[in-house]
């Protein structure tokens, strides 16, 4: 009988800790690029249950050995962000992915960044482009990327005086260096005044 007791007090205290200390699991979905030479690690990481997950990029060889990461996640898992869509691009060159910031700030944008594959680094669109504001994109032979950005805010009204327009270039035109932001008017990335919006000057091919 107290060996039945003991047992059972054992049982008991397995499941409270089981209650109070739960064990977050971090799930991991893996984006072979179509060469499969590589392949994009994207590792959820929830911190707390009462928060939403936040995200890891890694990218690896065809070994597992590590190229590049970056890590979305934040200490208390409300300024981070998560990967909300992504893909590589059919060439092999590119992984781009795109993101929804943590905690409920900042919705109104959806940053995108890629991996270049010739030096290995991991980049923000925005250091090229206004700020995206739609985590959807869409990839399309070779390396060309279509997102929707904000258009630059007029002065004083901010966001309020902003539309969201579609834009669609080569991710090697950024890797060249000849795409810069569309509000410099510089580059293959430019605004197109007859159009109305936003798109390369230079044909995707």
């Amino acid at each position: 009988m107290r060996i039945y007791k003991d047992k059972l007090r054992l049982l008991l205290v397995l499941t409270l800790c089981c209650i109070t200390s739960p064990v977050l699991a971090q799930p991991v979905k893996v984006y072979p690029s179509p060469d499969r030479a590589l392949s994009a690690h994207v590792i959820s990481i929830t911190k707390s249950p009462s928060r939403s997950h936040e995200s890891r990029v890694e990218i690896r060889k065809g070994d597992s050995s590590l190229i590049a990461q970056q890590d979305y996640s934040s200490e208390d898992g409300e300024h981070g962000a998560r990967v909300y869509l992504a893909a590589w691009t059919t060439n092999s060159q590119f992984f781009v992915f795109s993101t929804e910031v943590s905690g409920g700030h900042g919705v109104w944008q959806s940053p995108i960044y890629f991996f270049n594959r010739k030096d290995g680094q991991i980049y923000p669109l925005d250091n090229y482009l206004p700020p995206v504001g739609d985590p959807r994109f869409s990839v399309r032979p070779p390396d060309v990327i279509e997102v929707s950005i904000w258009t630059p805010f007029p002065q004083g009204k901010g966001i309020d005086g902003s539309i969201v327009l579609p834009i669609s270039f080569k991710l090697s035109d950024i890797r060249d260096g000849k795409c810069r932001r569309p509000d410099e008017l510089a580059g293959p990335c430019t605004p197109d005044p007859a159009a109305g919006s936003y798109k390369s000057r230079k044909k995707a091919d």
